[in-house]
């Protein structure tokens, strides 16, 4: 399957009740040979009313990283594990995780990431497949097997929890510029 056709299908999707009160699905954007690619839990209120990832506060502040530590936005794929805003930005359902983690395995499958970073409990608990609490699992390096390669994936705390906790954006910077040496 091609990205093309994914983001059609994607764009189309009604597998849930999310699809119901969405203004735009938002399947990611970005370089489709990204060797970093970002998976963060769903869309909020502006991303969903632009289709794109990270365009309110929280995408200010992961552009403000990425300039930090001498990333561009241009070189990584940037997704949600949902694909569609929740109300109210409520946490996602785990029946909706399930109809939507299909697309992002084969987002996976076909950009194969050298690095994965999950930002938030939710992504990073869902791709490594364990339930711990962000404190615990960012600064660890994991590596996990899709479809035959091993990318590794980098828990990492979402932009907007740094919008409120200062030493979470310095534990978020310290993050991004281990991503940042395991680049280069």
């Amino acid at each position: 399957m091609q990205h093309f056709k994914l983001r059609y299908l994607i764009n189309r999707c009604t597998s849930c009740a999310l699809s119901n009160h969405r203004t735009n699905a938002v399947p990611g954007e970005g370089d489709k040979d990204a060797n970093l690619m970002v998976i963060a839990e769903a869309p909020g209120a502006k991303e969903d009313e632009a289709g794109k990832p990270f365009q309110g506060a929280a995408g200010k502040r992961l552009d403000k990283v990425f300039e930090e530590v001498g990333i561009r936005r241009e070189d990584v794929f940037i997704t949600n594990l949902l694909k569609c805003r929740p109300p109210d930005n409520r946490n996602p359902f785990p029946s909706e995780i399930e109809k939507c983690s299909g697309y992002l395995w084969k987002q996976i499958e076909l950009i194969k990431p050298y690095i994965i970073v999950t930002m938030g409990k939710y992504s990073s608990n869902f791709l490594l497949q364990i339930k711990e609490p962000m404190g615990k699992m960012r600064g660890s390096i994991y590596q996990i097997c899709v479809d035959g390669y091993e990318p590794f994936v980098i828990p990492i705390y979402h932009p907007a929890a740094t919008l409120y906790d200062r030493k979470k954006w310095d534990t978020f910077k310290e993050d991004w510029n281990l991503v940042k040496n395991m680049l280069v």
